[in-house]
């Protein structure tokens, strides 16, 4: 179902196969946005939606990465955001 979604998303120009990535396994490819999915992205609500998740309270349980860090908070933030809001 996965790949349904990359392959109509590839065939409206919003993601492409990047093949200067190794796949994980063999049968997979590894895709990545391209900047007119990006503008659709930070239009559409974008930063909005990463500020909310990075915002919210993680359950207890939650996982850790390899660093110690919160999957949903340990990472940069995804959109730059020129307007400074």
């Amino acid at each position: 179902m996965c790949e349904d979604v990359l392959l109509m998303l590839a065939a409206f120009g919003l993601v492409m196969v990047d093949r200067t990535i190794p796949p994980p396994r063999a049968e997979l490819k590894v895709w990545r946005s391209t900047d007119r999915f990006r503008a659709h992205v930070a239009t559409a609500g974008g930063p909005l939606v990463w500020q909310t998740i990075i915002g919210s309270q993680a359950p207890e349980g939650h996982r850790k990465d390899s660093h110690g860090q919160s999957a949903h908070t340990g990472h940069g933030k995804p959109f730059d955001d020129e307007r400074g809001e």
